[in-house]
């Protein structure tokens, strides 16, 4: 669905602001500059508001995203269980740290909690998310999903 579309399916009063924010980003991946300024026209908004709240919410991407994203649960329990010697295996790897935006097909991000903490440490790639993810075992993980 197009932001034009989803436009459409809300009134523009300013508390249909963030559904809008997060069906465009859910639908296209990320908020474009582009979609920025239809959002900012139908709201009557600047595009600097439009994309000041989006940057507020993590879950909202203002720029393209690469194809694989690889997600490191850094919680208390997974931390404990060796969550940040399983990150430095996919870092060493792919040979990128976590938060670099070099590669535009992979991204490796750390997270506060998978809400599984008793199955820890937790990797999510894409969107399937495994437990009890050692070091040892991460790198045949990924060999899987990059081959």
């Amino acid at each position: 669905m197009t932001t034009q579309n989803i436009l459409l399916h809300y009134s523009p009063q300013r508390r249909n602001l963030l559904p809008v924010i997060k069906e465009v980003s859910r639908e296209e991946g990320f908020v474009s500059e582009t979609a920025a300024d239809l959002i900012a026209k139908y709201f009557n908004l600047t595009r600097a508001e439009v994309l000041s709240a989006a940057t507020f919410y993590s879950e909202v991407k203002t720029k393209k995203q690469p194809e694989l994203i690889i997600k490191v649960c850094d919680g208390a329990n997974c931390n404990l269980k060796g969550s940040e010697e399983t990150l430095r295996q996919i870092e060493l790897f792919l040979g990128q740290k976590e938060g670099d935006e070099h590669n535009a097909l992979v991204k490796i991000e750390r997270v506060s909690c998978f809400g599984q903490c008793l199955s820890g440490p937790n990797v999510q790639i894409g969107e399937t998310i495994y437990d009890k993810i050692f070091p040892d075992r991460v790198i045949d993980l990924l060999r899987g999903y990059l081959e």
